[in-house]
């Protein structure tokens, strides 16, 4: 019988950080060892139950198949130990002992996130480490320990100006302009925001509605993401032809900051942060025009 296991000296890391971190082992029986390795890994997994599980089903309909995705990529790998009898082995004799090492994480580390929405998707940091035995004396020991990778806020945050925003291809003739007084922010922080309308069109703009929204999984498995509109404000007003207004908008996330995630991104698990502004055209029939401008929201996610 073996005791194995590992510690990290912190739960979260900032890319760029140092991970220093202990094995223990103790076994109460002589092991016939050949090497011990850590891996340093980054795993990230998404799943959709079948659509109809925990629903009513009155029509009978087949259950679609469950979705699953995983993926994990070793990011670094070190021996911590090796012995030169690599046949036999070296033995360890029943008492404890440790072995104390460092992994860097990546300086372009992916956030962690937990999404529990229809779907479920993880991204996650996992040190693992093995320990070897010589050939018939048992399987590998292995122990491992998971941490989050989380994104501060930088030392130098400086205003974003964007003088024209994109759009979808429309037919009303309108423009719109942004200025947000940092580029990044932290989860629940205002967003104090500044906008120019101008419109160039015949008919005339009734209204703006200024939203935070995020979005999950928009480009894998696209069909199955979800947006969630985490604050959002309108404004009543009244923009003739060939006239500008500028609106100061403060969005407030605060009291839904537990459904915020940090902005990530990977292969299949995605979160994304929008400004949007909506324009409502003071005509029926007339479609409403959208602005979206993407920013990056840090900090740990609270679960």
């Amino acid at each position: 019988m073996s005791l194995f296991r590992l510690t990290v000296d912190k739960s979260e890391y900032a890319p760029g950080d140092v991970v220093n971190f202990v094995c223990w082992l103790n076994n109460k029986d002589p092991l016939q060892a050949i090497k011990l390795v850590a891996d340093l890994s980054m795993s990230e997994r998404f799943h959709i139950a079948g659509a109809a599980q925990g629903l009513a089903n009155p029509d009978n309909l087949a259950e679609p198949p469950p979705v699953q995705f995983f993926n994990s990529t070793i990011i670094q790998s070190i021996p911590l130990w090796r012995t030169q009898n690599k046949k036999l082995g070296t033995e360890f004799t029943a008492q404890p002992r440790s072995f104390r090492a460092q992994f860097v994480v990546p300086i372009d580390a992916v956030p962690s996130v937990v999404l529990t929405d229809f779907f479920k998707a993880q991204i996650k940091y996992v040190i693992k480490v093995e320990l070897f035995l010589a050939a018939g004396r048992g399987k590998a020991l292995p122990a491992e320990i998971a941490f989050n990778v989380v994104r501060s806020m930088p030392l130098i945050n400086p205003p974003l100006v964007m003088p024209g925003l994109p759009k979808d291809f429309t037919s009303f003739d309108v423009e719109a302009s942004l200025g947000l007084e940092q580029s990044m922010y932290s989860i629940g922080q205002d967003i104090q925001l500044q906008i120019q309308i101008s419109n160039a069109d015949k008919r005339g703009i009734k209204g703006i509605k200024v939203t935070l929204e995020e979005v999950r999984n928009g480009h894998f498995l696209a069909e199955h993401g979800r947006t969630n509109i985490l604050a959002s404000e309108s404004i009543d007003c009244m923009i003739g032809t060939q006239q500008s207004k500028s609106f100061k908008v403060l969005l407030h996330p605060g009291n839904v900051t537990k459904f915020i995630a940090p902005s990530t991104f990977s292969g299949c698990v995605q979160v994304e942060h929008f400004i949007r502004i909506y324009i409502i055209p003071n005509k029926i029939f007339t479609s409403g025009i959208m602005f979206s401008v993407p920013i990056e929201i840090v900090g740990a996610q609270r679960l």
